[in-house]
């Protein structure tokens, strides 16, 4: 005949199931902007006749798209899909969709080498005093693209911080929880 397992045996089997499901899980970053052209902030003489960007990671090639706005009318001059060659990712702009002078901001979502989705933007200037690197453009290209990635980074934070604080209160839950057990453990003896 089969004994039945004692209570404080199937809570402690419980229990450890449990912590070992809720277990901090390595956290994987997102790929990141390597580069661009025209480069974040930069200030060019002539419209470009293709946009890319070079990711930190290799890119999934389902689900990637580019939008091209004019920040000053609002307007979407361009959307698709971009063609993908490892890291890069790059979209051709016709001829007859190459704006003039303006500040522009090419918005992209592509499927990191994680498998999630990672958005952001960089905006570019066309001006016939352009070519001027990053470093001197204008500032307020600066600032937007430094807003752009304070909101990315921010929203990573908010994530961590909240997948943080439910690992902490598993852990709290599984601690009082082999607490109880030891306890009934200890009557019992």
């Amino acid at each position: 005949m089969l004994k039945s397992v004692p209570r404080t045996r199937r809570w402690a089997a419980v229990l450890g199931a449990a912590a070992v499901l809720a277990a901090p899980l390595p956290a994987y970053a997102h790929d990141a902007v390597l580069d661009s052209n025209p480069k974040d902030g930069a200030v060019v003489k002539e419209f470009p006749s293709e946009v890319s960007l070079e990711f930190s990671g290799l890119i999934k090639p389902d689900f990637n798209t580019f939008a091209l706005t004019d920040l000053g009318s609002g307007e979407q001059i361009l959307t698709g899909e971009p063609t993908v060659d490892g890291q890069v990712a790059s979209l051709p702009v016709p001829e007859n969709k190459r704006a003039g002078e303006g500040k522009y901001q090419l918005g992209y979502q592509i499927t990191s080498s994680d498998g999630h989705a990672t958005r952001g933007k960089i905006v570019f200037e066309v001006s016939s005093t352009g070519d001027v690197t990053p470093s001197t453009a204008k500032p307020e290209a600066k600032e937007e693209a430094s807003a752009s990635k304070s909101q990315d980074a921010n929203a990573d934070t908010e994530q961590t911080s909240n997948f943080g604080l439910f690992a902490g209160i598993a852990a709290a839950v599984m601690l009082l929880g082999v607490l109880v057990v030891a306890v009934k453990k200890r009557r019992d003896l």
